[in-house]
């Protein structure tokens, strides 16, 4: 083969309503319902039975002193947290069946009417907890580019190996080969100032490309050009697709703290989170190309292409016309943006 070198709730006591299965009463009421007053009132020791304290249990008043509660029965008794019968039955602590406030957010109940101890706080999901944790994904502020130009390979020997490319900021870029890791997986091979990749046996997308981390912004850009030239054995032209991911079309890694694309459990992300892309055929002497970035099209879930925040610029052989296994090598070098 011929190889050419190419990132708060107050209640009023005035009224009483119901919320989510929980009922709110004022204090002269509430005497009625708990068995005492609001201030002194008890579930008494042991009362209610284990487990189970509901409207109208409890004791007198003369069954504990002043704001307390008792012990409100054994440790699970205070009741199943409906009517904030069991524990105290105004403000402070309910004894041993938990405290004006344990049912906080999270917990499945209002912040009123606590009884029970904290596994027994009202029905689960009926307040503001009880919801999964939301999916997390990792925007970033692309820096800008100092300079038009990304990448000439000068002096970059190896993929992984890092540069600033006049990046105005901490973004940094490297060179890397994909599929990655993958049957497939091209040789490429970084010269003195360009950059080659060979590829065998070509069914789905392969090539190398500059990975952007964590990202930059082509705000202002109208395209990017490059130098390029390649050729198969076969002497058949083959297609090349110029694909360009952005954040928010690269699917969610927590490790790499990157992406914005959530793909459901259990699919595949090409399915979901696609690169804009132009294709082209590869010329056979070194020509300079040069795309719009509103040509750009087929992104996913972003069907054109956003530029504030680049992540990868990829060059993949594709089958294209060919349809066949083939093998293919291409030459890159001097890729930079148009103004």
């Amino acid at each position: 083969m011929a190889v050419v070198s190419l990132g708060a709730l107050f209640v009023s006591a005035a009224c009483s309503f119901s919320t989510d299965g929980i009922t709110f009463v004022p204090d002269d009421e509430f005497d009625a319902v708990a068995g005492g007053t609001s201030r002194s009132g008890s579930a008494g020791k042991g009362s209610g039975g284990k487990g189970s304290a509901g409207a109208g249990s409890g004791g007198t008043s003369a069954e504990a002193g002043s704001d307390s509660a008792g012990e409100a029965g054994e440790v699970e008794s205070g009741g199943t947290a409906g009517l904030g019968v069991g524990g105290k039955a105004g403000l402070g602590g309910g004894g041993k069946g938990g405290s004006l406030n344990t049912a906080g957010s999270g917990v499945g109940g209002m912040i009123v009417g606590t009884a029970g101890n904290l596994h027994s706080a009202g029905a689960p999901g009926a307040g503001s907890g009880g919801q999964g944790p939301m999916p997390t994904v990792f925007p970033c502020a692309g820096d800008t580019l100092a300079d038009k130009l990304i990448a000439d390979f000068t002096g970059i020997t190896q993929p992984g190996r890092e540069w600033k490319a006049g990046v105005k900021g901490d973004t940094l870029f490297s060179v890397f080969g994909f599929p990655d890791p993958a049957n497939g997986k091209p040789n490429v091979k970084l010269g003195t100032d360009d950059l080659t990749v060979e590829a065998f046996g070509v069914l789905q997308p392969v090539g190398a490309g500059i990975r952007i981390s964590p990202c930059v912004s082509f705000k202002g850009a109208q395209s990017i050009g490059f130098t390029m030239s390649g050729a198969t054995k076969s002497g058949d032209i083959p297609v090349i697709a110029l694909r360009i991911y952005t954040n928010q079309n690269l699917p969610v890694n927590g490790m790499m703290r990157e992406g914005m694309c959530l793909v459901p459990t259990g699919q595949d992300p090409i399915l979901f989170c696609q690169p804009a892309h132009v294709d082209f055929p590869l010329p056979a002497t070194p020509t300079r190309l040069e795309f719009k970035f509103v040509d750009f099209k087929g992104g996913k879930p972003s069907d054109s292409l956003q530029v504030d925040q680049i992540k990868r610029i990829e060059w993949a052989f594709t089958s294209g016309p060919v349809q066949k296994p083939y093998d293919g090598n291409y030459t890159l070098d001097d890729v930079l943006l148009y103004y």
